[in-house]
C-alpha cells in the first residue's frame, strides 16, 4: 500500500490573497444585507378555510395580484373559477374597483402548466408589463393529483404496462420518482419566477388542500383533519423546502384562523418571524406584521397602510 504524505504548499501559488479574501467576504455581506427580501407561503386546509380569502387582505393593501389556477374545473376561458369567493366579498363592500388589481389564468394539464412556469410571456405577452406585487398558485393539490398523475400514467417508461397503470389507478416504482420530480420541479420554476424586465422579485403563495383522513366506524366515522398538505409522495414533502412559512388555514363557525404550530405529524414551518403559533385568518393583518420584520412598505401605495 502506498504511504500518504502531506501535500507541500510552498511556493504555489494561493487563489486569493488575505486581503482579497477580505475584500470579497465584505461586498458578499454588504449585498446581502441590502438586497430586497421577499415572501414565499405554503397555505393548506380543507375547503371552505379561507385560502383563496386570504387574497381579500392583500388587495385591500392595494396590491396587485395574479393567480394562477390549476384547481377543479380551472381552464384558459374562466381563469380561477375560485376567486369568485374574492369577487362577491369586495362587491358586497363597495370594494369592486379592487378587482382592477386582480388578475388569473387557468391552465389544465401538466405540460400546459409547466410551459407557462418556463415562460409565462407565451400565455400573457405583457406579463411582466403589469406589474404584479404577488403570484398566486391556486389548487396545486389537484395539479399534483390529477393533472401530473395523468401524465406519468401516459409515460412509456414503465416496463409494467397495464389498463390499471394507464388510467392512473396504479403506480409502479419508476412512476412515483416520476412524481417525485414531476411535484419538485414545477414548484421551483414558480417560486423562481421574477420580472426578467425590471428584475423585481414577486411575493409568492401557493394554496394546497389538507389531507383528511377517514375515522373508523366505531369512532363515529367522519374525517379528521391530518394538519399535513393535500400531496402525495416523496414530493410533497420536499415541496415544503422553499417556503418562509407553513401555515395550516382552519375554520371554526366562520372564524378563520391560521396555525403555524410545528408538531410531530404536522407540517408547519417558520423562518424566525415573530408570530404567534395560532392567528386569526387575515393574510393582509399577517403581512403587517411580516413587511415591519422584512423592511418592506406595508403597502405598495405611498404612505398608505389600506385602501378602501
Amino acid at each position: 500500500m502506498s504511504e500518504l504524505k502531506p501535500v507541500d504548499y510552498s511556493g504555489k501559488k494561493k487563489m486569493f490573497s488575505g486581503s482579497e479574501l477580505d475584500n470579497r467576504t465584505i461586498k458578499v455581506l454588504h449585498h446581502s444585507k441590502v438586497q430586497e427580501r421577499f415572501l414565499y407561503i405554503l397555505l393548506f386546509g380543507a375547503w371552505g378555510v379561507g385560502k383563496t380569502w386570504a387574497l381579500k387582505g392583500l388587495l385591500e393593501k392595494g396590491f396587485r395580484i395574479f393567480v394562477l389556477g390549476t384547481d377543479m374545473g380551472d381552464n384558459e376561458v374562466g381563469g380561477s373559477k375560485g376567486l369568485i369567493t374574492i369577487e362577491n366579498a369586495l362587491r358586497s363592500e363597495g370594494k369592486e374597483h379592487l378587482l382592477d388589481n386582480l388578475m388569473s389564468v387557468g391552465l389544465s394539464g401538466y405540460m400546459e402548466t409547466y410551459n407557462f412556469l418556463l415562460d409565462p410571456t407565451k400565455f400573457i405577452p405583457d406579463f411582466y408589463q403589469l406589474n404584479f406585487d404577488w403570484l398566486v398558485w391556486e389548487g396545486f393539490s389537484w395539479f399534483q393529483q390529477i393533472d401530473l398523475s395523468d401524465y406519468v400514467a401516459m409515460s412509456p417508461i414503465s416496463k409494467e404496462s397495464s389498463v390499471a397503470r394507464s388510467t392512473g389507478l396504479y403506480f409502479g416504482k419508476p412512476d412515483w420518482g416520476m412524481i417525485r420530480n414531476g411535484t419538485v420541479r414545477p414548484m421551483e420554476r414558480f417560486l423562481s419566477l421574477y420580472n426578467k424586465e425590471t428584475g423585481k422579485q414577486w411575493h409568492k403563495i401557493v394554496t394546497c388542500q389538507e389531507n383528511l383522513k377517514s375515522n373508523e366506524e366505531k369512532a363515529g366515522g367522519g374525517f379528521t383533519n391530518t394538519q399535513m398538505p393535500l400531496l402525495q409522495g416523496s414530493g410533497g414533502i420536499l415541496s415544503g423546502v422553499g417556503f418562509d412559512l407553513i401555515i395550516n388555514a382552519e375554520a371554526d363557525n366562520g372564524v378563520y384562523t391560521y396555525s403555524i404550530r410545528p408538531g410531530k405529524n404536522r407540517m408547519a414551518k417558520n423562518r424566525g418571524f415573530n408570530l404567534e403559533p395560532i392567528m386569526p385568518g387575515d393574510m393582509g393583518a399577517l403581512w403587517s406584521r411580516v413587511a415591519s420584520q422584512l423592511g418592506q412598505p406595508i403597502s405598495p401605495l405611498t404612505n398608505a397602510s389600506e385602501v378602501g
